[in-house]
C-alpha cells in the first residue's frame, strides 16, 4: 500500500513513524502542489496525508477529484486558524476522509491512520457533506471530546459516564481521554447520521426522545442510556438506507 504525505518536515517524520510498523506501507513525499498531483495521478496512493500549512488544500481540491472513494485523506490542521472549520465541513467524508489538530502525538496519529483506513466508505454516507456537522472533537487533541458528544446527545455527562462504564469525574477533567476514543466513535456515526436525516437540532431532539416502535414504544435516548448505542446506529443506518421495518 502506498501513502503519499504533502507536509512539513516534522509531521513527514511522524507520518512515516507512524506507518514504519507496519510493513505494507511504501511511504511517498512531496515537497509542493505539482509534485503532489504528480504522485496522485501516478501513484494512486490508498492513503495521502496532507498539512494545511504546507498545501492549499481547496485549490488541490479543486483541480482533483481526491475524494472519490479510492483513496484515504487525511487533513493535519492549525486548529485556531479560519480555514480549520471550512475544511472540516467541506472535506469531511465519512470513510474516507478525517482530521488531526496540531499538536498531536505519534500514537494518536496512528490510532487515527488505522481507524481511517479499517472504516469501511459507504456511498449512502456521501450526502453528509451537505450538512454542517457540529464538531465533536476537542480543538487542542483532534480526539472526540465526551462534552461535546453529550450536548448533542441532550443529555447529562454523569449519564455518558455511566453509559462508558467511566469514573465521572476523570471523564469531566479529561472528556477527550485517549482510552474513550472507541466509544464515542459510535456516538459520532450516530449523530452524524441524524443530522443526516434531519439538519435541524430541534427534529433530531424530538427523534431521540420520541417513542419509537422499533424499541417497544421506548425513546432512542433511552435505549441509548441503558447503554445499547449500537442498537441506535444499527436502525438508524436501516432508516438512512431505506431498509428499516
Amino acid at each position: 500500500m502506498k501513502a503519499l504525505i504533502a507536509a512539513k518536515d516534522e509531521f513527514k517524520l511522524k507520518t512515516r513513524q507512524s506507518l514504519s510498523d507496519d510493513k505494507k506501507w511504501y511511504v511517498l513525499e512531496v515537497e509542493n502542489e505539482d509534485e503532489l498531483l504528480y504522485g496522485l495521478s501516478s501513484e494512486s496512493p490508498e492513503l495521502v496525508v496532507l498539512d494545511t500549512e504546507s498545501i492549499n488544500v481547496k485549490d488541490i481540491l479543486d483541480k482533483v477529484n481526491l475524494l472519490h472513494g479510492g483513496t484515504k485523506v487525511l487533513f493535519l490542521l492549525e486548529s485556531d486558524k479560519l480555514d480549520a472549520s471550512e475544511i472540516i465541513r467541506n472535506y469531511l467524508r465519512p470513510g474516507l476522509s478525517d482530521y488531526i489538530s496540531k499538536p498531536f502525538d505519534l500514537e494518536f496519529l496512528r490510532h487515527r491512520i488505522i481507524s481511517l483506513i479499517s472504516t469501511n466508505y459507504s456511498r449512502s454516507d456521501f450526502h453528509l457533506e451537505k450538512i454542517n456537522l457540529p464538531n465533536l472533537h476537542d480543538s487542542a487533541t483532534g480526539r472526540l471530546d465526551a462534552k461535546k458528544i453529550k450536548d448533542e446527545l441532550g443529555i447529562s455527562l454523569k449519564s455518558l459516564s455511566k453509559i462508558l462504564g467511566k469514573n465521572y469525574r476523570a471523564l469531566h477533567k479529561t472528556p477527550h481521554s485517549e482510552n474513550i476514543q472507541k466509544q464515542l466513535a459510535v456516538y459520532k456515526r450516530i449523530i452524524e447520521i441524524l443530522y443526516d436525516l434531519f439538519e435541524k437540532p430541534e427534529d433530531i431532539n424530538i427523534w431521540l426522545n420520541s417513542p419509537n416502535v422499533d424499541f417497544g414504544d421506548r425513546s432512542p435516548i433511552s435505549i441509548i442510556k441503558e447503554g445499547h448505542a449500537d442498537a441506535v446506529l444499527d436502525l438508524l443506518k436501516n432508516i438512512q438506507e431505506g431498509t428499516a421495518t
